[in-house]
């Protein structure tokens, strides 16, 4: 949980213990762990996370596409060597799934 004392916030967890003496959780101990100073309130903590880089979105993009090939292109590609299937289909599914998952800007 976060507390929040004389406007500092701190991150208690788990209980104290000072001089043989329990303090619950929810009491502040001063940087040396020796002086309970008391209960403090609870309040909201924000988290901000970063929006992620242009790297992170590509290799994200990159991972999808690998997926899909695998999972739909690859198969139609021996499937078209053979015969199976008409000319173009391998390229019509890459194509489908590089719209699907665009590279980003």
């Amino acid at each position: 949980m976060i507390y929040k004392l004389a406007g500092q916030v701190f991150d208690i967890k788990a209980e104290h213990r000072i001089a043989d003496v329990n303090y619950p959780k929810g009491w502040f101990l001063d940087s040396s762990n020796r002086v309970a100073i008391g209960l403090v309130e609870e309040v909201e903590v924000v988290v901000v996370v970063a929006p992620p880089t242009y790297q992170e979105l590509l290799d994200e993009c990159l991972l999808q596409r690998g997926l899909a090939y695998r999972a739909e292109a690859d198969g139609l590609f021996f499937q078209e060597q053979r015969g199976e299937v008409p000319v173009g289909t391998w390229l019509t599914k890459i194509t489908e799934i590089k719209a699907r998952f665009p590279k980003p800007i």
